[in-house]
């Protein structure tokens, strides 16, 4: 769970070009212990429902202004906000941290045993999705069955420099055995070479397979100049990607706020962003939020939601 110090520093490093921002913070409202369920999914008793009811409408009646609303993922926490948001009238669209988590583990010597574990932990802290080495597809498919947690495998990585039907037939591969999304590598030597036409093909022939899927695009941009990360967007966009990525966690760098500020400036509404490598804790994670990322590619997401800053993961 994201703790009071890291979103109060947070609100307040954020803040300190603006105006004074008042935080207000909330505990949820009394939670049942009557269901055999894990902790996090820990229902609102009726009793809570009625008293969030009755503190949120007393709270409009104060007339504050909310520019913003921040939630734990946790059931009850959540839950509660959802009723504060409804009588404050409020049309910003919430989603719980954990949601934002493409849940990864992308290393070569990760084991079948190691790909259950990760399944078993995205279950139980419902990320948006795994994302893994295309060998595994079929296993994490298995594994998480009956669940809302996605499957997203990784294609071209992390180089990005086989040939374009490698890829193709790669995505083809992981389509099969069930990947919901995929994230692929641009071919970034041809990039730098200004083939810009050999790289819009190498993307659109992989999008050209799953018009139905989920393609991020993920452009390196550690290796890339601004004017590269500006035109890797734009062709990314012109392939009809529906993401576009930093970084594979694999190179001399990952995400940063300048990079995510310039992509978002090329892909406005045409695209989404995930921002991926380095990012280990809920304060960076809400910075990515805070300026549009729609995903968060990370093997930090248990220590993110935890507050926990051990972390050493380069993805």
């Amino acid at each position: 769970m994201i703790d009071k110090k890291t979103l109060i520093d947070y609100l307040y490093n954020s803040s300190k070009s603006m105006k004074e921002k008042k935080l207000i913070l909330i505990r949820h409202a009394k939670s049942s212990w009557k269901y055999d369920v894990s902790d996090i999914d820990r229902p609102l008793k009726k009793r809570g429902v009625t008293d969030a009811s009755i503190i949120s409408k007393a709270f409009k009646e104060k007339e504050y202004t909310v520019n913003k609303i921040y939630s734990s993922p946790a059931n009850r926490a959540f839950s509660t906000c959802k009723i504060f948001k409804n009588n404050l009238n409020f049309n910003m669209i919430m989603k719980p941290l954990n949601t934002y988590i493409d849940h990864t583990l992308l290393k070569p010597t990760a084991t079948k045993s190691d790909i259950v574990k990760l399944c078993k932990e995205a279950k139980e802290y419902k990320f948006f999705s795994v994302c893994i080495n295309s060998c595994y597809v079929a296993l994490a498919k298995s594994e998480l069955e009956n669940s809302k947690v996605k499957v997203c495998s990784v294609i071209g990585f992390p180089l990005g420099a086989m040939s374009t039907q490698a890829k193709v037939e790669e995505a083809k591969s992981a389509l099969v055995n069930g990947a919901d999304e995929i994230d692929m590598v641009i071919n970034i030597g041809l990039l730098k070479s200004k083939d810009f036409d050999a790289v819009w093909n190498d993307i659109e022939s992989v999008k050209k397979i799953m018009p139905d899927n989920t393609l991020k695009v993920i452009l390196e941009t550690c290796y890339l100049e601004e004017d590269e990360i500006i035109k890797a967007s734009e062709l990314a966009i012109q392939s009809a990607a529906d993401f576009i990525k930093t970084s594979t966690g694999f190179g001399t760098g990952g995400a940063t706020i300048h990079d995510v500020k310039l992509m978002k400036s090329v892909a406005k509404n045409n695209a989404k962003i995930k921002a991926s490598g380095g990012i280990k804790d809920a304060k960076t994670a809400l910075e990515y939020i805070n300026i549009g990322v729609e995903r968060l590619g990370t093997s930090s997401g248990i220590a993110i939601l935890n507050n926990d800053k051990s972390s050493n993961s380069n993805y």
